[in-house]
């Protein structure tokens, strides 16, 4: 499971040519991006040419020419895919605050780049890089947001029908953010925090076997025991710069709790529960339904807050639904 699946899913995971592996990269990705610390490549049939040298800007007339030869994605070796994507972090806030690009070029390059730093997140075992790396991109997007309405919308609209623990965490700290705005929460520091707790509120999958995760059928009661576990797993990972954030932290530890003390794994109930929680388990459940999981398939938006609504009162505050509704409608 790879960030690479989201961003070309008609693509294999990595593509082999001359004993070289190549990562497929969305030409939306490299909207208004200007150099990329990495060569790039054209696919043409079975080979790879070299399209970019690392050391050459990209222009907005080579971006016109992909798009009228209808190519829709660019490929770097998978060993330059670390310096790829952190010189597109590194040209973000750019990007964000120009006026000439379009809030949905803006959410695009966020999303991405969010989902390739998740899947590092997953796969090395020193976070702190990552934490601080984190934090960046959670800033980033918080001032993105504040931007207005159609920035909102656009992060929104980013949603999609393919299931996988990075994606769905990138959609977590977005909606959460979202949704916060929407109860009243400005402040810049919370949302940061907030962000960050969904960004890392299933880091505890790490250490649970991908066979369970990905099982299609019902769990056995010792896999369900062991696969709620990832909450206090996440606890144990999640490193000291997210569990010294007391907003961060609540997201890691209870966005599995319910109204109605059914949750797992403390049982707390509504009035022991902090506001960032109830927006954390609100959205991490609208994810996961709107996305393909290997026992579920995706629901609309629409169908997925229809089986929502039945657990208002009992999983989800009925004032954080009704916000998740609204931010789901189709803007006028």
């Amino acid at each position: 499971m790879s960030a690479t699946d989201l961003i070309a899913p008609h693509y294999s995971r990595w593509e082999y040519f001359q004993g070289e592996e190549y990562i497929p990269i969305a030409l939306e990705s490299l909207i208004a991006i200007q150099q990329v610390d990495a060569d790039v490549y054209l696919r043409v049939g079975e080979r790879f040419i070299l399209y970019r040298h690392k050391m050459i800007p990209f222009s907005s007339e080579d971006r016109r020419r992909l798009h009228e030869n209808r190519v829709t994605h660019l490929f770097v070796q998978k060993r330059e895919k670390r310096q790829f994507f952190q010189s597109l972090e590194n040209q973000i806030h750019r990007v964000i605050n120009a006026s000439d690009v379009h809030p949905m070029e803006k959410s695009s390059l966020l999303y991405h780049s969010s989902v390739n730093l998740v899947e590092e997140i997953f796969e090395v075992d020193n976070l702190s890089a990552e934490v601080s790396r984190s934090k960046k991109l959670i800033s980033t997007y918080v001032g993105f947001l504040l931007q207005g309405k159609e920035a909102q919308n656009s992060v929104v609209s980013m949603s999609g029908h393919d299931y996988y623990t990075y994606k769905h965490s990138v959609e977590v700290c977005t909606y959460a953010i979202t949704l916060a705005m929407r109860l009243g929460i400005h402040d810049h520091k919370t949302l940061k925090s907030i962000g960050l707790g969904g960004l890392f509120h299933d880091i505890g999958k790490k250490k649970i076997p991908s066979a369970i995760i990905n099982k299609p059928g019902k769990l056995t009661e010792e896999e369900w025991a062991l696969m709620q576990k990832h909450v206090t797993f996440g606890l144990e990972l999640a490193g000291r710069e997210v569990l010294k954030d007391p907003v961060a932290s609540a997201i890691v530890r209870y966005h599995h709790e319910s109204l109605d003390g059914s949750g797992y794994p403390y049982g707390l109930q509504a009035n022991d529960l902090p506001i960032e929680a109830k927006i954390a388990a609100a959205v991490d459940t609208f994810s996961a339904l709107t996305g393909d999981r290997a026992y579920s398939k995706a629901k609309n938006s629409y169908d997925a807050l229809l089986v929502m609504k039945n657990f208002v009162g009992k999983r989800f505050e009925s004032d954080v639904f009704k916000q998740l509704v609204l931010m789901f409608r189709k803007p006028e």
